[in-house]
């Protein structure tokens, strides 16, 4: 579970599976692929 208030929650939001999704970080950027969504 990811908080909402996340840089990565926020770059994930309104996404599908098998979407990327680039976030920028202090450490640089981070590319991230959404497996699975569920609405708790």
């Amino acid at each position: 579970m990811i908080s909402i208030d996340t840089p990565i929650a926020r770059g994930i939001l309104g996404k599908y599976v098998g979407d990327e999704i680039t976030i920028m970080t202090p450490a640089g950027s981070i590319t991230y692929e959404v497996e699975k969504v569920s609405h708790i």
